[in-house]
């Protein structure tokens, strides 16, 4: 697996078509990640905490890619490419954060076409960094001024930090 210091990340940009289609075909995928996320941390204060009224279907039920996705990074990996978009949350806006967003990361391997392009991860940000160097605080809901950058996978949010 590669890591940060190991790929060059493309600049931010407006959704070509080809990020259009890729992450359509994902957003089953997305959105049962999602879903998966919220009762994986769900114990965890603040991984969630711009959504407590929401139920999941309300969260991602109307979430159209064509319109809500916002940004897109690539990165080449010498296995492929990392795929990384900014998706708006509709159902998210908060006083403190205004309009929510997840991170996510595709994976379009070396030599596959464009429609095997699959679902890597969502971005599950840690801060509050102690002096053990492990974050303890996180959360799934990006705000829209927070740069779309290059994160492994949920699993490795323990080990990120803002």
């Amino acid at each position: 697996m590669a890591s940060e210091e190991q790929v060059v990340m493309g600049v931010s940009h407006r959704p070509t078509q080809l990020s259009i289609n890729a992450f359509e075909r994902c957003l089953p995928d997305i959105i049962a990640d999602i879903e998966r996320s919220r009762k994986e941390w769900r114990h965890i204060d603040g991984v969630w905490p711009h959504v407590p009224g929401l139920s999941d279907q309300e969260l991602t039920r109307h979430i159209h890619i064509l319109t809500h996705l916002k940004e897109v990074r690539v990165a080449e990996l010498t296995y492929g490419k990392a795929i990384f978009g900014k998706i708006e949350l509709p159902g998210v806006n908060d006083p403190e954060l205004g309009q929510g967003y997840v991170h996510v990361r595709l994976h379009h391997g070396v030599g596959t076409s464009e429609e095997s392009i699959t679902f890597h991860s969502i971005r599950i940000t840690g801060f509050d960094v102690g002096p053990d160097g492990h974050a303890h605080h996180w959360h799934a809901i990006q705000a829209g001024d927070t740069p779309l950058e290059w994160f492994d996978a949920e699993k490795d949010a323990t080990a990120s930090a803002e």
